[in-house]
């Protein structure tokens, strides 16, 4: 039986991240973990590729080889992590998030409602925080805000999805 902890719209499941790297090492894998000693949440990623047979071009001969890929293969998937998990991740978001109360966030210009919904990747739960300071003076901002607004309330949209019946009313606030 898999324990499935359900929080603030997400959910969790316990593993032994020992095992898992161990386990995608023997398969000529490797793990990436976030190290942020500040939070509970450790956000990891196991990588797994096989052994492959490739043929290489060298002029118009063709070279077999046996090819064992490794960490190296993957500097623009480490680099991503390094940037959007380690660096600013999720834990750092969810400090930001935390930190503004529900009732500063009603009264946020709407820029400022904007910057931490793009900030967030579209989180429907940040617009959710911010809807009301929207939908109060979205018609006082420029078109070019108001086009922004709408394209950005598409992809909160396409991001949403309900985990708990008594979610948030994320489709009415959208509109």
């Amino acid at each position: 039986d898999i324990d499935i902890t359900l929080h603030g719209g997400c959910f969790s499941v316990t593993a032994n991240f020992h095992a898992l790297e161990l386990y995608f090492q023997q398969k000529n894998g490797f793990s990436l973990h976030s190290k942020d000693y500040q939070s509970s949440l450790i956000i990891s990623s196991f990588i797994c590729v096989e052994k492959n047979e490739i043929q290489l071009n060298n002029s118009n001969n063709k070279l077999k080889s046996n090819v064992y890929l490794n960490q190296s293969n993957f500097l623009n998937f480490r680099n991503y992590f390094q940037n959007c998990i380690i660096d600013c991740g999720p834990t750092h978001y969810y400090r930001i998030y935390s930190s503004v109360p529900n009732n500063s966030a009603s009264n946020a210009p709407v820029n400022f409602a904007l910057g931490m919904i793009q900030f967030s990747h579209y989180d429907p739960y940040m617009f959710y925080k911010y809807y009301e300071s929207i939908a109060k003076n979205i018609s006082e901002e420029s078109e070019q805000i108001q086009q922004t607004t709408i394209d950005s309330l598409m992809k909160v949209w396409n991001n949403y999805y309900q985990l708990e019946i008594k979610d948030n009313d994320i489709a009415f606030a959208i509109g």
